[in-house]
């Protein structure tokens, strides 16, 4: 869901801190909580800007052509937890997700 929702606040001037927020609304509906950032930037380096987090200044905007990271987890301090990593292309008009593995949905 958090996955979901959050996707189509991925486009070109939206502060990436926005989408860090939405998740955390998600998870917090639930009685969760999401103990890490919702993404990166991806390209050179494996983990680069811009980071997708709760920390992020306002002027931190997705822009068309970074390649990002959606990767909201979910943890239970007994059972564990799963955290999917989905690839994603800002465009000019919103994004495109690159990612193509099939998502099961419970």
């Amino acid at each position: 869901k958090a996955a979901d929702e959050c996707l189509p606040l991925y486009r070109p001037g939206v502060p990436v801190r926005r989408a860090s927020e939405k998740a955390e609304e998600i998870f917090a509906a639930a009685g969760r909580s999401m103990p890490h950032s919702l993404g990166h930037g991806t390209g050179l380096e494996i983990h680069e800007a811009p980071f997708i987090s709760m920390r992020a200044e306002e002027s931190t905007v997705f822009r068309a052509g970074n390649i990002v990271t959606l990767e909201p987890g979910l943890y239970d301090t007994e059972l564990g937890g799963a955290r999917l990593e989905n690839d994603v292309l800002i465009t000019e008009n919103g994004n495109e997700l690159l990612t193509r593995s099939r998502i099961l949905r419970f």
